[in-house]
């Protein structure tokens, strides 16, 4: 389900954001994600390279985020801004979550190549 809602982010500040409510079927979990706050443009800045992160933290999120999986990251200033971090998650979309859950990992330039052309692959496959 999609909809749209007034939230508070962690540092107090009110925001309307586009939610998706997720019920992870097999395991009987139910995840709300933030896919983008609608009143503001989404700006996703090209990138020189593709970046990539860890995750630490999946507490409350076990269908959508792999403890201790590289993820890809998007880029997007203003969640930045927020202190969130644009992940492709386990569903392939790509979700805002808190920038704490994850540390940033530097790959060798060949094995960003490698999963860049596996996640092109991946993306043409699914559509």
């Amino acid at each position: 389900m999609k909809g749209v809602a007034t939230i508070r982010l962690a540092d107090g500040r009110v925001r309307r954001a586009e939610l998706h409510w997720d019920e992870a079927h097999g395991i009987g979990r139910k995840e709300v994600k933030r896919k983008r706050y609608p009143a503001r443009k989404l700006s996703m800045a090209r990138s020189s390279g593709t970046r990539f992160a860890v995750c630490i933290d999946n507490s409350g999120y076990p269908a959508s985020l792999d403890l201790h999986k590289i993820y890809r990251v998007l880029p997007d200033r203003e969640a930045e801004e927020d202190g969130d971090i644009r992940i492709v998650d386990e569903s392939g979309e790509d979700y805002l979550f808190e920038a704490d859950r994850f540390l940033p990992v530097d790959l060798p330039p060949k094995t960003e190549r490698v999963l860049n052309r596996s996640f092109a692959r991946f993306g043409a496959e699914t559509r």
